[in-house]
């Protein structure tokens, strides 16, 4: 079966989390990232975070992210955007 590369919606923010998940099962995923500046106490600190928030990609078949969806609490986060 052919692998196809599929946008998901990540609920709550949970990308890094589901990411991590993705990255322990070797699911392939890509999760666009950026440098922001924040302050914190007075003090400016880089922090990588996502470029677009609640969205991941996957790089599976339809199956197997249903399957790992249902099977891993961690991904549970995970929904297909459908529009």
């Amino acid at each position: 079966m052919e692998l196809v590369w599929f946008p998901m919606r990540v609920t709550y923010q949970r990308e890094m989390k589901v990411k991590a998940a993705l990255d322990k099962l070797e699911v392939e995923n890509f999760l666009p990232m950026k440098t922001a500046l924040t302050e914190q106490g007075g003090h400016r600190h880089y922090k990588t975070v996502p470029a677009v928030n609640n969205l991941i990609f996957l790089h599976s078949t339809q199956e197997v992210i249903t399957r790992i969806k249902n099977e891993y609490e961690d991904l549970k986060a995970l929904r297909y955007i459908m529009t």
